[in-house]
């Protein structure tokens, strides 16, 4: 493009420059000025100057200098373009200024985006507002992306942007002059719902009351709202530990990505923590109940005798497969290698048969799932032992059934049975309201006078009867108002009516907690601290109770810490208290282990863990209360 410099003289009597090279296009001739000037190109200049005047005029202050005399627009020029050695530009005409952006003397219109989307935004519709800075603008062009420019005017909108990022641009013109470079404004358009994925959660049931979540977005980044057991939404960050208490619980978990898009509905989870209602534990299997009325099993599963499936040895609670059980489960108990259990008001049991011990008839064999005993019809109460069993019917009739080499069936012979057969005897009007089998000898309590009463082996006294003599049929053993009764290998353990404890039968190890290791063949109040009694349970060779604090004390035999005092294996011959947990609810005294429930539904276990009886995970004995979780927890 051609560059011009322009000059404009006003040259006047007083405003002649004669030291500024330039203000003339050629030097003065003196020789030709008497009857006028001419220019550089010959033509003659009006009010042609004498010189002197000319010389005069140029020593005189009051003359303003060249640049005085032109206006802003005027003073431009190119550096760029040379200049006839004469001074002149190339071109004067003012009708050939090119349109160049670089012409100094038009600057370049310039424009400023004032207003966009988001630099990431969820909406396919985005607008623009911009604007000229300063007065030299007459026109705007846009362009999205790669698209062809296009004249526009603020705001310009553009419907149906794609995901993705864009670049707008614009640029502002005068004419042919054009802003260079563009002003680019960019940004991105996500209209993708995010979705929450769940990386790790508590077990479908769990004994766990904290429940952790690990969980993520299916995008960059996310923010989430957390809404649990359908209360009020909250903002939360993974990971997420939540408090809960028992029972059945739901976590919905929506994400809010970074556009601006929210996921259309949650991702839930639900989950229940359970505590446990009972327990009982035998020599190598426990079982207990939870407080959604399901059943569970553990320890040795030969010949899948716990009714959990085709496992070897269980270490963590499996639940009992129940097809032919179809209410809840409230009573469970674990004798020497088989099980019963009260399902609604139905009895069942399964494991070894052996002696007739599953009540199922003759010939019945062994069963690995629960099955239904035919008659009675109704059941309240149940209890197992070695091989022989004996429940309490809806109408407080008492049964017994399986081994009776010493007459423990209380049917006043010593031939077993294989179905529920009727106890023999008792108190007049025949009914009952609880019963405890031991080893070979059962105790049971009348529904109406809470007389205690006894029969079977005799040897070590345990039937408190003050001899050593079989007895073939309930026996009474005193006169006293009882409350509960449990009896072991040997020996015998109830609480009064006053709540005063009393045991009696073999004491080899000081498990009758009389301060002695002498045998008593009558009942004998516990020596120690502890004054009133609420629970009772009676193993092999140790004993525990819950007190009236419902704090838990065991006494006897502790090797492998069966009576849970620490890993000293000394017999205790006073009750111990076991200071954690504080307070408990259940307890259940086994041959070389012991469980118990506290106050909060846990579950805990402790003693010598052959085949995993204890559930804790493995085979190790625990000297201390222990507690059982699910398997995975």
């Amino acid at each position: 493009m051609k560059r011009v410099v322009k000059f404009w003289i006003a040259c006047s009597l007083a405003t002649v420059v004669l030291a500024l090279s330039g203000c003339l296009p050629h030097r003065l001739d003196t020789s030709t000025a008497k009857d006028g000037m001419m220019d550089g190109d010959g033509a003659e200049l009006s009010d042609a100057l004498d010189v002197n005047d000319l010389e005069e005029a140029a020593d005189s202050d009051a003359i303003p200098t060249f640049f005085d005399l032109m206006d802003d627009a005027d003073r431009s020029f190119d550096r760029d373009e040379p200049v006839k050695e004469d001074g002149n530009s190339n071109d004067t005409s003012q009708e050939d200024v090119p349109s160049d952006a670089g012409d100094l003397s038009y600057p370049l219109p310039k424009s400023e985006i004032s207003n966009g989307p988001p630099k990431i935004g969820n909406s396919a519709k985005v607008t623009f507002e911009f604007q000229c800075i300063g007065s030299g603008c007459e026109s705007f062009s846009c362009q999205l992306d790669e698209a062809p420019w296009t004249n526009c005017t603020s705001p310009t909108q553009f419907d149906g942007v794609k995901d993705g990022v864009h670049t707008f641009r614009v640029v502002a013109k005068r004419g042919e002059l054009v802003e260079t470079p563009e002003n680019e404004y960019s940004f991105k358009v996500d209209t993708r719902l995010p979705s929450t994925i769940f990386l790790s959660t508590p077990m479908q049931e769990t004994t766990q009351l904290t429940a952790e979540f690990l969980f993520s977005c299916d995008e960059i980044a996310c923010t989430f709202s957390c809404n649990l057991d359908f209360g009020d939404w909250f903002d939360c960050t993974s990971p997420l530990i939540l408090p809960v208490p028992a029972g059945e619980h739901t976590l919905r978990v929506k994400s809010l990505d970074v556009a601006g898009n929210s996921e259309i509905g949650s991702a839930d989870f639900s989950w229940a923590t359970r505590t446990w209602l009972t327990v009982s534990t035998g020599g190598q299997q426990t079982c207990a109940i939870s407080d959604n009325g399901r059943a569970w099993c553990w320890g040795d599963n030969f010949n899948d005798l716990l009714g959990v499936g085709p496992m070897n040895e269980v270490y963590n609670p499996a639940p009992v497969i129940s097809d032919n059980a179809t209410g809840i489960w409230s009573d469970i108990q674990v004798g020497g290698f088989h099980i019963c259990g009260l399902n609604a008001t139905s009895a069942y049991c399964w494991g070894q048969e052996g002696a007739g011990q599953l009540g199922l008839g003759p010939e019945s064999g062994p069963r690995s799932s629960p099955a239904q005993l035919s008659l009675p019809a109704t059941w309240k109460r149940l209890s197992t032992s070695i091989q022989h069993s004996c429940g309490i019917d809806g109408n407080d009739m008492l049964y017994c059934w399986g081994s009776n080499s010493n007459g423990e069936l209380g049917v006043n012979d010593k031939e077993p049975r294989d179905t529920p057969t009727p106890v023999t005897g008792g108190p007049g009007d025949g009914k009952w309201t609880s019963v405890s089998v031991g080893w070979s000898s059962a105790c049971a309590i009348s529904a109406t006078t809470k007389s205690l009463w006894c029969w079977g082996a005799n040897g070590n006294g345990q039937l408190g009867l003050d001899d050593n003599d079989e007895r073939l049929t309930p026996t009474k053993v005193d006169d006293q108002s009882w409350s509960r009764v449990d009896v072991g290998n040997g020996y015998a353990c109830a609480i009064r009516a006053d709540a005063v404890l009393h045991c009696w039968g073999a004491n080899s190890n000081g498990q009758l907690g009389v301060d002695d290791k002498q045998p008593r063949s009558v009942p004998t109040a516990v020596a120690g601290n502890a004054k009133k009694w609420e629970a009772i349970s009676t193993g092999a060779t140790h004993t525990c109770g819950i007190d009236s604090d419902q704090g838990l004390w065991c006494w006897g035999n502790n090797d492998s810490g069966r009576a849970g005092l620490g890993s000293d294996p000394s017999d205790r011959i006073l009750p111990t208290k076991i200071a954690t947990p504080a307070r408990w609810i259940m307890i259940d005294a086994g041959l070389a282990s012991t469980c118990g429930i506290s106050e909060d539904g846990a579950l805990w276990c402790w003693g010598l863990n052959t085949y995993g009886v204890l559930g804790i995970g493995d085979t190790k004995p625990v000297s201390t209360p222990t507690r059982v979780r699910f398997g995975g927890e």
